[in-house]
């Protein structure tokens, strides 16, 4: 992931499925609730990340993580 304040992760699912595959990839089978996800994201990244809504494709309040993005799949292990 890329941190910062311009950094926007369009979907918050697609972020947790990125982990969650991850995860997967080294062992790690257990996982948690959507809620507990974004509150131990926002503490692993003393708080720069935050949940907002923005418009995307034309659709309003899309939720989103600010302050956090995906790398390009071609850089994820």
């Amino acid at each position: 992931e890329q941190l910062g304040p311009d950094a926007v992760m369009a979907l918050i699912d697609a972020l947790r499925s990125a982990f969650q595959a991850w995860c997967f990839a080294v062992g790690i089978t257990r996982m948690s609730s959507d809620g507990m996800f974004t509150e131990e994201l926002k503490a692993a990244t003393d708080n720069r990340v935050a949940v907002g809504q923005r418009t995307r494709n034309g659709v309003k309040g899309v939720r989103v993580f600010v302050g956090i993005k995906l790398r390009a799949a071609e850089r994820l292990p």
